[in-house]
């Protein structure tokens, strides 16, 4: 059992526990941008990880604000969900609080917490892109949990991706329409925001 990152380990993050574990790397048959406009969706949470990061019960999207970091980057200071296991080391179903923020074009990063607690974990996603409609995927942990082992906190980081890949791989086109054609609602204000971001940042590799 290892508790402590190794010297090669990925780059700590900051305000995020010190304790961090390497997931991928996973191949994906869609774009870079459709994979983090998915990590960034909070939507499908009860109906693709059911049981895990969400049920049917709760599949109402609430109200939450996207604001821009003093880079111009959108982001979400504030989310509130309902979560059956929201990791591998929670022990029982309760509300979670999220903070999501794009770090880059193919990056992104959510923090979680309990309620009444600190920052516990959080889950950090860079994307290379291979070919404008494949790419390759890597998640850092940042946990707090000193007991589990590296296998068991990855492997819920691999079971979490292997229920997204199929619904990713499924999605038309593969690479992001930014120039409309998919329709929106409330719920996808984040994924809005993004994909207003790459316009500004001119991105053109994996968008349409």
């Amino acid at each position: 059992m290892r508790l402590r990152p190794p010297p090669h380990a990925p780059p700590l993050l900051a305000d995020l526990p010190a304790r961090r574990l390497l997931c991928g790397p996973y191949d994906v048959a869609t774009s870079a941008p459709r994979v983090v406009e998915n990590f960034l969706d909070t939507a499908h949470f009860g109906l693709v990880h059911e049981g895990r990061l969400g049920d049917r019960g709760h599949l109402e999207v609430p109200n939450y604000d996207v604001v821009d970091d003093a880079h111009g980057r959108p982001g979400v200071p504030h989310y509130r969900a309902w979560q059956p296991q929201g990791s591998a080391a929670a022990s029982a179903a309760g509300w979670v609080d999220y903070r999501y923020q794009v770090l880059s074009p193919y990056g992104a990063v959510l923090a979680k917490r309990g309620e009444g607690e600190a920052p516990q974990e959080a889950y950090a996603l860079w994307v290379a892109p291979t070919e404008p409609e494949a790419c390759r995927v890597w998640f850092t942990i940042f946990t707090a949990d000193e007991t589990r082992d590296d296998a068991t906190l990855v492997g819920f980081q691999d079971t979490i991706f292997r229920q997204d890949r199929p619904v990713l791989e499924s999605q038309r086109p593969r690479r992001l329409p930014l120039a409309g054609g998919e329709r929106h609602c409330a719920a996808d204000r984040l994924s809005t925001a993004y994909r207003r971001w790459l316009q500004r940042e001119g991105i053109t590799f994996g968008v349409c």
